[in-house]
């Protein structure tokens, strides 16, 4: 199970989330003409904890969720209750093949403005979140 499968799937379940955006959550990307707003989620890196004895059955990730709008208020509002579900969670991320135990998520936050190369089209405004999750992974046996 990965820890972007889980958080693809507790973003999709959190009702605030998905008061905003539908089920529009892609990985990495949406399908081209995806109406706004949207979330798109990324794993950007991931590293195992070791000790002498081998793998400590934890991992640090660093995964990315951007807030795609047409506004700086829905932006906003998409923003926030994105934070509120991540921000300080700790806990199982269920998905439908089991599930992650995260220990400790931080999420910090940047945002961006992007003109339509249309001038009749109102620019994009992103909130792209760098969560730091600490969680549970398996270990390979050799």
């Amino acid at each position: 199970m990965s820890i972007v499968s889980a958080l693809y799937q507790h973003l999709r379940g959190d009702h605030e989330v998905t008061y905003h955006v539908g089920q529009r959550i892609g990985r990495s990307v949406v399908p081209q003409g995806t109406e706004f707003p949207y979330l798109t989620i990324q794993l950007l890196s991931g590293a195992s904890d070791h000790y002498q004895g081998g793998a400590t059955a934890y991992a640090d990730s660093l995964v990315q969720v951007d807030v795609w709008a047409r506004s700086t208020k829905t932006r906003d509002r998409i923003a926030d209750a994105v934070r509120r579900s991540v921000d300080g969670f700790s806990g199982p991320m269920n998905t439908d093949a089991g599930s992650v135990w995260v220990h400790h998520c931080r999420a910090t936050r940047a945002d961006a403005e992007y003109p339509s190369a249309d001038k009749r089209e109102k620019p994009i405004y992103n909130a792209r979140f760098d969560l730091t999750i600490k969680h549970a992974e398996s270990v390979p046996v050799f």
